[in-house]
């Protein structure tokens, strides 16, 4: 154990998946120690009537990444959790988190989650990319994504190759 009676395996490599029974000092010692947190809300809520206090682990620099969790008690996508997420923060939370916050929490923070960050989670040169394209719907461009259902989806792409998508976008892609 290290000196804060923990065990020495938890370092950055880690990531805790739900989060929910710990205090402030436990988020501290997260942050501090690099690890990162996985929130599935809809499940939390559903199983435990509570969730991670996840804005206390963002204040404190922890990512936060978004997943679901079992079907029985969670969503059966990401946009749904997606908007679980989105509803507790403008309800709960006071807006505390940008469209952009909850956006990064799908993308760039569930690869650093994974501490595969630099082969995934963003688009650049030589990572690994699956893409997928929301129409805006007169909305800005993170929170067309944080409330786009399936519906809104133009494009999916995986590794490069059409998985589905828009006719016309299909076609024009050759």
């Amino acid at each position: 154990t290290d000196a804060h009676g923990g065990v020495d395996a938890l370092n950055a490599n880690t990531a805790i998946i739900h989060g929910v029974g710990l205090n402030a000092s436990d988020v501290q010692l997260i942050a501090a120690d690099g690890m990162k947190l996985i929130w599935s809300p809809r499940s939390n809520i559903a199983l435990y009537g509570d969730t991670a206090p996840v804005t206390l682990y963002h204040r404190l620099g922890a990512p936060i990444a978004l997943g679901t969790d079992w079907v029985l008690s969670g969503s059966m996508n990401t946009n749904r959790e997606l908007a679980c997420a989105e509803f507790l923060n403008a309800n709960y939370y006071g807006g505390f988190f940008s469209y952009q916050d909850l956006w990064a929490m799908v993308t760039v923070n569930g690869a650093k989650a994974m501490n595969m960050d630099a082969h995934i989670g963003n688009l650049g040169e030589g990572k690994l990319a699956d893409i997928a394209i929301f129409y805006r719907n007169g909305l800005g461009a993170y929170e067309a994504v944080v409330k786009g259902n399936p519906e809104d989806v133009a494009l999916v792409l995986r590794g490069g190759d059409v998985l589905s998508g828009d006719a016309s976008l299909v076609n024009a892609l050759g």
